[in-house]
């Protein structure tokens, strides 16, 4: 589920709890197929849309299935938008603090999958952009601190491809690949499986639609 104007554990007077939203939706979804993985996004709030997920520390989204949540969040560069960390004296060694208090302390602390479900930039700026995708690249590859190694433990983090999104940079648009994002990030990329591709039957056809 993607968030509309929402609070997060509260209700303001314009505005929902996402959290319950969420919660109450990928519980009637698990109710059908407890197979699915369950996308949560963050919310907007100081940032990019979907970005901030600083109130799941204290109030986190409880499904009836916990190891089918996966959190999502959005991260571009100042091509879509200037903020103010773009413009900090220490970047871009400030981004890696950034992301860890928005999102990342969930991975860190191997509390919830992350997914980072868009991302892109035009390299306008030359040495800003590949100095933010860079990062970027290295602390979803797990490079929690700075000593070039990765902290990452196998599930806990998903690469995500920014599909079709004009105002940010695409990697995919449905017919061809930025080559120059691909660079960037090739060497994150599981080696081709080799051998027949296994099949798949599904258990069972849900016979009705989920109550919300």
């Amino acid at each position: 589920p993607k968030p509309p104007l929402s609070a997060w554990g509260w209700v303001g007077p314009n505005t929902s709890d996402w959290r319950i939203a969420a919660q109450t939706t990928g519980n009637a979804i698990l109710a059908v197929n407890s197979q699915w993985l369950i996308f949560v996004e963050g919310l907007g709030t100081n940032g990019w849309p979907g970005s901030d997920l600083t109130y799941v520390q204290s109030n986190p989204v409880v499904l009836s299935m916990p190891s089918q949540l996966v959190y999502s969040v959005h991260e571009l560069s100042q091509d879509a938008y200037n903020q103010t960390w773009f413009s900090d004296p220490t970047y871009p060694t400030n981004l890696r603090a950034l992301w860890r208090s928005r999102w990342g302390y969930l991975a860190e602390n191997a509390k919830s999958p992350i997914f980072v479900g868009c991302f892109g930039t035009f390299f306008v700026n030359a040495v800003k952009d590949d100095q933010w995708l860079t990062q970027l690249v290295n602390y979803m590859n797990g490079q929690f601190t700075s000593d070039g190694v990765s902290d990452l433990k196998a599930g806990q983090m998903g690469l995500s491809w920014s599909v079709g999104l004009q105002d940010i940079g695409i990697f995919l648009n449905y017919k061809t690949v930025d080559t120059k994002t691909m660079s960037y990030l090739k060497s994150s990329f599981a080696p081709l499986l080799s051998g027949p591709v296994p099949s798949y039957t599904p258990t069972s056809t849900p016979s009705s639609r989920p109550t919300i």
